[in-house]
């Protein structure tokens, strides 16, 4: 996996906090440690409530003008205009009805863009 970014549903926004994932992909909060002595540059605060915060995964693939693509994306395909929501499903990432990864090799990226998120943009 790539990066990821933090949908706060309270706030109603993405959230600045910084986070960290474990293995079982459970949300932290941490907080800079000002222990000039510790050798660790951070001390979870607080586990993050999953009925809060929802995590969205990195593609690790950007769009046409360099945007990163994240799961829960609204892209739009400059070609036939169409729209769709990237989703995480089974390992991989899906959007216009095929993993996205196997329309990077046909130069795809090219000529979609990212237009919003699925909380912002509820038309797509």
């Amino acid at each position: 996996m790539n990066g990821f970014r933090v949908y706060d549903k309270v706030e109603g926004k993405y959230s600045s906090k910084p986070f960290f994932v474990d293995k079982e992909e459970k949300l932290y909060v941490k907080a800079v440690n000002k222990n000039p002595e510790s050798t660790r540059d951070w001390t979870v605060i607080e586990s993050a409530d999953p009925d809060r915060y929802v995590i969205e995964w990195g593609t690790g693939l950007k769009d046409k003008n360099g945007v990163e693509i994240f799961e829960g994306d609204d892209l739009k395909w400059t070609a036939t205009g169409k729209t769709d929501n990237v989703i995480y499903r089974d390992g991989s990432f899906f959007c216009f009805g095929y993993p996205i990864y196997e329309r990077k090799a046909y130069g795809f990226y090219k000529e979609i863009e990212v237009i919003g998120t699925i909380h912002d943009n509820k038309e797509v």
